[in-house]
């Protein structure tokens, strides 16, 4: 594998650019809730009995400030586009159900804001309990900046919340350091040891948990999009962990390994033609590769054309 050192370098949060299609992975630790009055039957180091968890959740787009400055407990402006279903006639259709993962874990992977917050078939259209906020399909173009969350099970009977058995939010979005907070906390700090924590997700892939800056990742790739042949640089701060960098299809399958060892210090280089791990050329499309180490994840895209 050939690697060389270069002269630039930029953090791996410069990859999150305006353009980026994000999302986010919600992941709930049913033990973790404090208050048994809405902790899905689980709570205090308990996990839930339920076998179906759904994610009733929602998005404020009209701006950073005003989606902050509306966090409120009950009947919040933030609720501007709904998934899911509540009320008086909840349904067990699906829509916002979440994948268990055992011991009480449950997750629900949102790939891209836009396309789950904009689809006309599943956006809840109806208005909040309070009359407050209509839910509109999320449009092009529009940012995410902060995020109502409440969970429930299937009959709508038993319900998730913070530990004042009030909304959850998660805020600032568009950066690269969102929170959970209470609504029912005034102060609306961060949430410590919270049941919800999440993981970002860029154009389509998760990175992983970590800290980012432990590592730095520089984001040229060149020639992209390419035919034969492209390279690809990052730049390693420290080179006692492992670094792997795979390239994934858009359904998420690997395809190839193209790195797996302790990287030089500084920028190494990677060159790829374009093929699988069986030495077959890939067919025209759009591709991911990850830069993985202990540390932390970075992403990216790679386009073949032919």
């Amino acid at each position: 594998m050939k690697k060389t050192l270069l002269a630039i370098c930029i953090s791996a949060s410069a990859i999150f650019s305006a353009k980026a299609q994000q999302g986010l992975t919600i992941i709930l630790d049913t033990k973790k809730f404090i208050n048994l009055d809405c902790s899905l039957g689980g709570g205090q180091s308990n996990a839930s009995p339920l076998t179906k968890i759904y994610a009733h959740t929602g998005v404020c787009t009209t701006g950073p400030t005003y989606c902050q400055t509306q966090i409120i407990p009950f009947n919040s402006l933030v609720w501007e586009h709904v998934v899911g279903n509540w009320g008086d006639a909840p349904a067990d259709d699906d829509i916002g159900a979440m994948t268990s993962e055992g011991n009480g874990v449950w997750r629900l992977r949102i790939n891209n804001f836009i396309k789950y917050y904009g689809d006309s078939g599943i956006v809840n259209l109806g208005t909040s309990a309070g009359g407050t906020v209509t839910s509109t399909p999320m449009a092009n173009g529009q940012t995410a900046y902060t995020m109502g969350l409440v969970f429930r099970s299937a009959d709508a009977t038993q319900s998730g919340r913070d530990n004042f058995c009030q909304d959850i939010f998660i805020t600032n979005l568009q950066t690269d350091n969102p929170i959970v907070i209470q609504s029912g906390d005034p102060d609306l700090n961060e949430w410590p040891n919270s049941p919800v924590t999440f993981r970002k997700v860029l154009d389509g892939v998760e990175l992983s948990a970590g800290n980012e800056e432990a590592f730095y990742y520089h984001k040229k790739v060149y020639p992209n999009p390419f035919n034969d042949n492209t390279r690809i640089e990052f730049f390693a701060k420290e080179n006692s962990d492992v670094f792997n960098v795979n390239v994934y299809d858009v359904n998420g399958k690997q395809v190839i390994n193209l790195f797996n060892a302790r990287p030089s210090l500084g920028l190494n280089t990677i060159d790829w033609n374009g093929t699988d791990v069986a030495g077959n050329k890939l067919p025209q499309g759009i591709y991911y590769f990850t830069i993985a180490s202990a540390k932390g994840t970075a992403t990216d895209k790679l386009i073949i054309t032919e």
